[in-house]
């Protein structure tokens, strides 16, 4: 099958959905939004049991309270996305992350940031909304940041790359940004979960599959997060994984609506 042509994709913002652009390209336009954790960017510190809820303005106090709240937000938004004008508009969160300097300068100790980062793709994930990340700078130092507005938000930095030859060498909180995904779903995504808290690394994806249509539903499977591969269970139907491309390719049956999807480490035996 040949490839579609290339289009240019319109990202316009609520009070323009109206206009022209938006009328004449329906289907090139999407609902772009930003969203950062305002305190732990503007105080440079992080604290997972709190935070403000940005539709109330009122500080949430709570660990889980916090991610919820969070998670709440962020599913507003694809919410609004869905309501706009002429049918609704695929929703992108345009730019996220979290400073490294927490705390000031960046050291090697980047426990906070992981949690912090964490905290914002798992709020992403909850929401079931597309992300990039603000941001990548390859000339990052601890002295300097991003070299630009005082910022140091990249994900990756020279100081950190001790191995050139290692693909994640001079990455920075890892352990949150390398994490498995729904990359394709044949069907209607529910729900979508992983953490870097959980010792066994757990993903589970949940969606309803179309009828009529058999392609496969495919998971990103970093080998980052599962080195030796990982322990697979499907509610239904069959996988394959292929190590090479880092993915899992599932077929679901049409036995039943739903159909679940979880990764997580292989238990090791002992000899």
């Amino acid at each position: 099958m040949p490839c579609p042509p290339l289009v240019r994709r319109a990202f316009v913002c609520c009070s323009l959905f109206s206009k022209g652009s938006r009328q004449e390209h329906p289907h090139l336009a999407h609902y772009y939004r930003g969203r950062y954790d305002g305190l732990t960017l503007v105080m440079k510190a992080f604290r997972p049991w709190w935070t403000v809820d940005l539709g109330s303005s009122k500080p949430v106090l709570g660990t889980l309270a916090a991610q919820a709240a969070i998670n709440n937000y962020l599913c507003r938004i694809v919410d609004q996305g869905t309501r706009m004008p002429l049918g609704g508009a695929p929703v992108i969160i345009g730019e996220s992350g979290i400073p490294f300097d927490i705390g000031g300068k960046a050291g090697f100790d980047l426990s906070l940031q992981i949690q912090a980062l964490d905290r914002t793709m798992q709020a992403m994930q909850a929401a079931l909304v597309s992300v990039t990340l603000w941001n990548y700078t390859p000339d990052n130092t601890a002295d300097d940041g991003d070299r630009w507005n005082g910022e140091d938000l990249s994900v990756f930095s020279r100081e950190w790359q001790f191995t050139p030859d290692d693909l994640y060498s001079g990455g920075r909180a890892l352990p949150a940004l390398v994490r498995p995904y729904a990359r394709k779903v044949c069907g209607t995504p529910l729900s979508m979960t992983f953490s870097t808290s959980e010792p066994n690394r757990r993903f589970t994806f949940t969606f309803r599959h179309t009828d009529g249509i058999s392609a496969s539903t495919e998971i990103f499977v970093p080998h980052y997060q599962y080195p030796d591969g990982p322990e697979v269970t499907i509610s239904d139907g069959e996988f394959r994984l292929d190590e090479q491309l880092q993915s899992l390719f599932y077929i679901h049956s049409t036995d039943r609506a739903e159909h679940t999807i979880t990764l997580s480490l292989k238990t090791r035996k002992i000899v």
